[in-house]
């Protein structure tokens, strides 16, 4: 109501973000897959950083090898695809999202047919950590970031929330300095750094806590409410 963009980041993608944001009642540019693509009120794109097809099936056919016991899918635009869909981890995921995952034929097909904006690994903890360390080893021009213990997302080097940040800033001619950014994970400290005021919430880890300008309260007790209120952006009767 004042004009001021709230813009979701997330790891999601973009349909994903939007349910929340029309429940949310918002209606502003989404950032989505970790910062790998971003989109205007319409659905137009922003900008995007892929990661390269050769390159992505090298990636899922060297987990597929390698840790056999990890559901792998590729996430490009509003698509997300697999090679099972009855797989329990992707069954689990669609009841989390609401969205329903494609079938391909081969890593091969889907990267012939969609961009990689990212690659999304669901395995037990362990095993997720023993990937990311392969991945960032064999393939330097990717990043890996675990949004939860179980879950790894692979995207771009050159994309990421901090970047798409400055990127948005950048294009709407805001000042970096004049943006505040929220965040309760590991795949959100960039992006509390880069933010002109970056703000953990209560339940973030305290690595995540200690990055961070501010700490306000959980998510559960509304505290990106409760902060916006405390430095005179929202007022209680809002």
């Amino acid at each position: 109501k004042q004009g001021i963009p709230f813009v979701f980041v997330s790891a999601r993608m973009p349909k994903s973000i939007r349910r929340i944001q029309a429940a949310a009642g918002g209606h502003s540019p989404v950032i989505a897959y970790s910062g790998a693509l971003a989109q205007d009120q319409e659905g137009n794109c922003l900008f995007e950083e892929t990661i390269p097809a050769k390159t992505a099936v090298s990636i899922c056919e060297m987990a597929n090898a390698a840790f056999p016991n990890v559901c792998v899918s590729i996430y490009g635009g509003d698509h997300w695809m697999v090679l099972d869909p009855e797989d329990l981890w992707v069954r689990e995921e669609a009841s989390i999202t609401g969205l329903c995952a494609e079938q391909g034929s081969s890593w091969q097909a889907i990267c012939a047919k969609i961009p990689v904006h990212k690659i999304f690994c669901m395995g037990m903890p362990s095993e997720i950590l023993r990937l990311e360390k392969a991945v960032l080893d064999a393939f330097p021009n990717c990043d890996g970031y675990r949004s939860k213990d179980t879950y790894l997302e692979i995207v771009s080097s050159a994309a990421s929330k901090a970047n798409a940040l400055r990127l948005f800033c950048g294009r709407y001619q805001y000042p970096v300095e004049t943006s505040l950014a929220f965040g309760d994970y590991y795949n959100d400290v960039e992006m509390l750094r880069a933010a002109g005021l970056g703000v953990a919430m209560g339940n973030a880890p305290e690595d995540v806590k200690a990055a961070a300008d501010a700490v306000t309260e959980s998510n559960d007790l509304e505290g990106v409410r409760r902060f916006l209120e405390r430095i005179g952006v929202l007022s209680a009767a809002d």
